[in-house]
């Protein structure tokens, strides 16, 4: 629902568009020596009312006039001027002359002729009856005066015509010029009484002014002296640079040369007022390519200068709103979006592009000067992070809190002051509740911009578990559920490994690198897997891809680790080969021998054993013999984690080999087909794959065309196979998932090739396989053979999950006319079976999505009705991609239990619930409607939630009543 309370006070307020005044202050004129009226030369004046000469005659009749005083005009009348002093010099000031008229008389049309200059004088008279080209005077007494005249109508009226604006001279004063018209028609004569003026109150200017970021108005936080490298530095130092680029041909850049950990800085504005309010920006730059951020705030306590390298997770202490500013997203949830710096008027304009490169602006909100006119602003980058992460930072900002126009869009969220203020958000922070998203996205998107749980949703309505991270399907575990939380692993797009606790409970995720500069490689083949040792700690091996003879280790400290902290140091296992791809597995039944699987002799499947929980590995086992060192056979595999290990896998890379798919398992020391026939013991390992040591066939590949009754559920004739994924069904018989890919389906070209799906079961005596979804087309040309993926729930493996691009995934009727949705987009969908894999019911997860959505994984031992992973984004190749981990964990919503206390009119609710999702709970006296609020705003607590809550008055103390829990 739209939320109406304002959450906090703001150093601002709105305006109506109605300029007020300050009251008139009148000057009655007055000749003589001393007077405030002259000729115009600045002789004296001397009014004679009895020669009747050519000068001005005073009228002294106490019937006229504020101060009984009248000049005359006796035509020709010579131009006199008044002056009026005591003025604030350089004050604009509204000037009107006062005359009377004869409003009774038709033929008399009084008037007079007034300005600012010499000889430069309008002609006023009263627009009923004035003459020929005059402008219109108004009623004198329908202007609003500190000083009135004390006479606005005897025989005559007295009348104001607006001269217009002048400014106070160096001495506070404003000289009006004054003359009658020339003419001996006593019907057109001039009365002139005086003076009225006010000062002109100037808007509030909306202008910024914007301060570069120099040595002279920056330093370092730490104390240390500033001094960043000269453009063109390419050593990683972790020091800011300077480029010429921007405001006055000076930027602060960090990581543009890799990865580095730029120092804290603070840009001091000087010059402002003392102990005001100011609104500021930070600004920076952003390319066409990339997501270049900052992190800003005019707090020390809201900023860190980067805990740990790398870790996005201790940049940043809770604070809304968040100090971490992207330009293109919200960088998966960690930043707000920036806006356009030229979205803003300036005093003088800094440079707004460059190249390529947009100048942004990071709105920091309002703050306070100290006395001595001073605000601090707190500066960093982030650290450790990709080049297309870079920092660019520019400068600050800024001008003092005014009035808002309701019209106007101050924090440049999309939503107008007037709208904000209804809503009760900030109009100076784009993000009021410090979710990362902006204010105008969330109202858009029907979520609430005061609850930092209520976000717009992310595809398929999933929880963002981590900014950065992508991985491949040939390590595993990849994801699993430990002691209640997730925990993921993954490669971040500059080359850290990545691993994320996600706790259901509170809705946090913990982010950790658990890579280092030995380790790291940009390429998502290198994801960890995880292995939960009998203490309650993790195990995870991880390996380049390629990239030397060894696999890494480390063990976490605590049973839940949170932080880098958590984790002992990375050890390194020597190998005899080169080494790619990690699966580890520990079977209780073994007295807890852990196998790792892996692809390192003869670049073939390997076996390495530990029998001590991971304090020594033996010496590696070739496991499956093929080729010489070239072609390689791609398993997966799955472990019941007593006795049995089982594996699907290929004859070789479908890109080299006409691949079929096959199962084996081991158990008790030896290695058998799907239906237990030995194959060989492990002592006699390797496999000769091609002499006929082989698992059971499940996809045979071939060439042929079909024959009778035969179709793409047997095969695609030269489509080759590849391996996703194995688990175990209810009766412990294996299912698995694997694609199979023809080139150039629907023409000429990578583009044109196609990838089919297809499910397998062993229904305890033969493998049923089905061509269940069309995968689309391959992700890019130099991997024709790489699809979007697909998952089975290892809890349930009656249910699959697929990425595919195609327009129709299941028209299953034609396998060579197979069009692609718009823009080629991969979706994600989730399928059901009831009978085998005969069939299934296939639901849309992800519905129109403004990225990819690619390789799914279900987490084992999740324990919600709907559970999976995927990383969404832009997915060039294994090296360079630019994605972020979703995952959906949801339950059915159902209530558990419940208790009411009618003595306290009081009750208590457990439900199934979703983490990240908002409750409420609503009654009803009567079962019709449901119109009552007993508690809302109810947070997940994970899977379960609880919430005790008092009746609403209108039901208290009745016979009965009912309540129902409702998602927000």
């Amino acid at each position: 629902m739209p939320p109406t309370r304002l959450l906090r006070s703001f150093l601002g307020f709105l305006v109506s568009t109605t300029t007020a005044h300050a009251g008139l202050t009148y000057l009655d004129a007055v000749d003589g020596v001393g007077g405030n009226t002259t000729l115009s030369n600045g002789s004296t004046l001397i009014a004679d009312d009895t020669t009747g000469a050519t000068t001005w005659r005073q009228r002294d009749n106490a019937t006229f006039g504020s101060q009984n005083t009248i000049f005359e005009g006796i035509n020709p009348s010579p131009e006199i001027k008044t002056t009026i002093s005591g003025l604030n010099a350089g004050q604009s000031y509204r000037v009107y002359v006062h005359f009377f008229e004869k409003t009774a008389s038709t033929t008399e049309k009084w008037n007079v002729r007034a300005g600012f200059s010499a000889g430069s004088l309008t002609l006023f008279g009263n627009a009923p009856d004035a003459l020929a080209g005059a402008t219109a005077a108004v009623l004198a007494n329908s202007l609003s005066y500190d000083t009135a005249p004390t006479l606005f109508a005897g025989t005559a009226t007295n009348m104001a015509g607006l001269i217009g604006t002048a400014t106070a001279d160096g001495n506070g004063r404003i000289e009006i010029f004054i003359d009658d018209f020339p003419s001996a028609d006593v019907n057109l004569r001039t009365w002139y009484d005086g003076i009225s003026f006010e000062p002109v109150v100037a808007p509030p200017t909306l202008a910024f002014t914007y301060v570069d970021a120099s040595l002279a108005n920056t330093i370092r936080h730490d104390g240390q002296t500033f001094a960043p490298a000269a453009q063109g530095n390419t050593i990683l130092d972790n020091n800011w640079e300077t480029r010429t680029l921007g405001n006055s041909g000076n930027v602060l850049e960090a990581g543009a040369d890799g990865s580095e950990n730029a120092p804290l800085l603070i840009t001091t504005l000087t010059g402002l007022a003392p102990n005001t309010g100011y609104i500021l920006h930070a600004c920076f730059w952003d390319a066409a390519t990339g997501n270049w951020r900052i992190k800003a705030s005019t707090s020390a306590a809201a900023i860190q200068n980067n805990g740990t390298p790398t870790n996005l997770a201790d940049d940043f202490l809770p604070t809304s709103p968040l100090t971490h500013f992207a330009s293109d997203n919200n960088a998966g949830g960690t930043a707000t979006r920036g806006a356009l710096a030229s979205g803003l008027t300036y005093v003088l304009n800094p440079l707004f592009t460059e190249a390529d490169r947009t100048l942004l602006r990071a709105p920091l909100g309002t703050a306070m000067s100290n006395a001595n006119g001073e605000i601090r602003i707190y500066i960093d980058d982030l650290a450790g992070v990709a080049q297309d992460t870079r920092t660019w930072y520019d400068g600050i900002a800024y001008r003092a809190v005014t009035p808002l126009s309701p019209s106007a869009d101050e924090d440049g969220d999309g939503l107008t002051n007037a709208e904000e203020q209804t809503l009760g958000t900030n109009p100076y922070l784009a993000d009021t509740d410090g979710d990362t998203h902006s204010d105008g996205d969330e109202v858009a998107a029907n979520s609430n911009p005061l609850h930092p749980q209520s976000v717009p949703p992310l595809p398929g309505n999933s929880l963002a578990i981590a900014p950065d991270g992508a991985w491949t399907w040939f390590n595993d575990e990849r994801a699993i559920f430990h002691q209640g939380s997730l925990f993921s692993g993954y490669v971040r797009a500059n080359g850290d490994y990545g691993v994320t606790r996600y706790d259901p409970a509170t809705n946090e995720a913990f982010h950790m690198t658990i890579s280092t500069a030995n380790s790291r490689q940009q390429d998502d083949h290198n994801n960890p897997s995880f292995t939960v040792l009998p203490d309650g700690k993790l195990m995870i091996l991880y390996a380049k891809h390629l990239g030397g003879s060894q696999f890494y280790q480390r063990t976490s400290l605590v049973n839940l680790p949170s932080s880098n902290a958590d984790w002992g140091p990375e050890i390194i296992r020597p190998l005899t080969a080169n080494n790619t791809y990690n699966n580890t597995y520990l079977l209780s039944g073994e007295s807890n021998r852990i196998y790792n699987f892996h692809r390192n002799i003869n670049f073939n499947p390997t076996i390495t054993i530990s029998d001590d929980l991971g304090a020594t590995w033996q010496s590696s086992t070739q496991f499956i013999s093929v080729g010489a060192g070239g072609v390689r056979p791609y398993p997966r595999y799955c472990s019941n984690g007593v006795d049995r290990i089982d594996l699907i896998y290929t004859d070789g890379h479908p890109r080299d080999v006409d691949n079929s798919v096959y199962h084996m398992f081991y158990q008790a020391g030896a290695f058998r087909n799907t239906a237990g026939a030995l194959i060989d013991t492990y002592a006699n390992l390797p496999l000769d794959h091609e002499g006929g040591q082989r698992g059971s066939v499940i996809y045979q590949y071939s060439n042929a065309a079909w024959g009778p009754g035969q179709g793409p559920d047997q095969w695609i004739p030269g489509g080759r196979g590849w391996t996703w994924d194995v688990h175990y069904g209810a009766n412990g018989n294996p299912v698995c998932v694997f694609q199979v890919q023809s080139d150039n389906v629907t023409g000429s070209g990578w583009n044109h090739d196609r990838i089919y799906y297809y499910y397998a079961r062993w229904n305890g005596t033969a493998w049923v396989r089905r061509f269940i979804a069309h995968g689309g087309r391959p992700l890019y040309s130099a991997e024709d053979d790489y699809g979007g993926g697909m998952t089975l729930d290892p809890a349930n493996p009656n249910v699959v999950y697929i990425s595919s691009n195609a327009a129709n995934p299941f028209n299953l009727t034609n396998i060579t006319s197979v069009p692609l949705r718009s823009a080629e987009r991969y979706e994600i969908w989730r399928g059901v079976t009831a009978d085998g894999g005969l069939t299934f019911t296939w639901e849309q997860i992800t519905v129109n999505s403004a990225a990819d959505n690619f390789r799914p994984i279900v987490p084992e031992k999740h324990g919600y009705d709907h559970a999976v992973l995927w990383f969404n984004g832009v997915y060039t190749t294994y090296t360079n991609y630019s994605t972020r981990v979703l995952g959906i964990l949801r339950n059915e919503l159902e209530v558990q239990s419940s208790t009411f206390s009618p003595a306290t009119n009081s009750g208590t609710i457990t439900w199934s619930s979703s983490p990240g999702w908002i409750y409420r709970i609503t009654g009803s006296a009567d079962l019709a409607s449901f119109p009552h609020e007993a508690a809302q705003d109810i947070e997940s607590q994970g899977p379960t939630t609880s919430h005790t809550f008092g009746f609403p008055t209108p039901l208290q103390n009745l016979p009965k009543a009912f309540f129902r829990v409702e998602s927000e």
